[in-house]
């Protein structure tokens, strides 16, 4: 009985904790979506980076939303039932999915058309379908990127100690040894200013799909609450 218990609560996503002020958690999200696409699509992440695609760009239209702003609506179903599950570590093993399948194409671009075709919910949903067979294939090629909890949490981790650090750094009056920049290198951007070039309705938007997600995960563990609940019955009504 112990194992689904301990799933749940590694599962948890929290993401009321991407709204807090300064939106603390979705920078940590994001550098460790930068860390793994350094790890797992090196040439992608530089060309993105290029193209002024930070990781907090990316986050805030992907994860805010768990991807309901960027994919079809049919895949939702599936992929929230893959998040809902696994957590953290099945959000990002598809935000390194999805950026693998259209790869070649975001390599071949010029850096002010990436932002717009990785918005383009149908080109992505063809180039899916095309690659990998749909929404499925993304899931079976999102399992195969090594991303657990272990490391997630050592991410985060190193994360944490660069903000100590740099704070430390400027409360001391010192300078870093290293100049300061965000996680896409440009020099320290907070993650507000990045969310602010996104237009109004992409942010009321995330905000009303967010409240949807949170309701659906809700349905969905009283759902399952009342399965077990009558398999219960069923097994003791069987065992009498």
């Amino acid at each position: 009985h112990g194992g689904p218990k301990t799933s749940t609560k590694d599962s948890r996503l929290a993401l009321s904790e991407l709204w807090r002020p300064g939106m603390p958690s979705l920078q940590m999200r994001a550098f460790q979506l930068d860390q793994l696409c350094q790890t797992y699509l090196p040439k992608l992440r530089v060309h993105l980076k290029r193209s002024g695609l930070a990781p907090q760009q990316l986050a805030a239209q992907w994860y805010l939303t768990l991807f309901a702003y960027v994919v079809d609506a049919s895949w939702l179903p599936a992929l929230f039932d893959a998040i809902f599950r696994d957590g953290w570590k099945a959000v990002h093993r598809i935000a390194l999915a999805l950026l693998a399948v259209v790869r070649d194409d975001l390599l071949g671009m010029r850096p002010d058309a990436c932002g717009k075709y990785l918005r383009d919910r149908d080109r992505l949903k063809e180039a899916a379908a095309d690659r990998v067979g749909g929404v499925d294939g993304v899931l079976r090629l999102a399992a195969t990127f090594k991303v657990t909890r272990t490391s997630l949490a050592a991410l985060s981790t190193r994360h944490g100690f660069s903000i100590v650090e740099d704070r430390g750094a400027l409360k001391a009056d010192e300078k870093p040894s290293r100049p300061r920049r965000d996680l896409d290198g440009h020099g320290g951007v907070d993650v507000r200013a990045r969310l602010g070039a996104l237009d109004d309705t992409a942010k009321r938007d995330a905000r009303t799909l967010m409240a949807r997600v949170e309701r659906a995960s809700r349905a969905r563990r009283t759902a399952l609450d009342a399965a077990k609940e009558t398999k219960a019955v069923v097994e003791t009504r069987r065992a009498g």
